[in-house]
């Protein structure tokens, strides 16, 4: 999860998969790998400058600005998919 949190995500992907290898119904590490994954794809749309907000916000609390205040952060995003209210949203394709 350190790896994970410095947003070393290739490298924290590599250790929970060998994490599911040893325990193949390990829930916390299948659930910690998919956020990871996710949380991958997110931060290489915003180096790339596509995704929501483009990269363009500029200044605090734009999307894609990297502020503290960014909407579209990924611990913001995995906080709306967990909230009772917000979390059916997420399902709907």
């Amino acid at each position: 999860m350190a790896l994970h949190s410095k947003g070393e995500f290739d490298e924290a992907i590599t250790f929970y998969n060998k994490g599911i290898e040893f325990d193949a119904n390990n829930a916390q590490c299948k659930q910690m790998l998919e956020k990871c994954e996710e949380e991958k794809i997110v931060s290489e749309m915003r180096a790339s400058g596509g995704g929501m907000g483009g990269g363009m916000g500029g200044g605090m609390g734009m999307p894609g600005s990297g502020g503290m205040n960014d909407p579209f952060s990924a611990e913001k995003l995995e906080s709306l998919k967990t909230h009772p209210k917000t979390a059916a949203f997420f399902k709907d394709p």
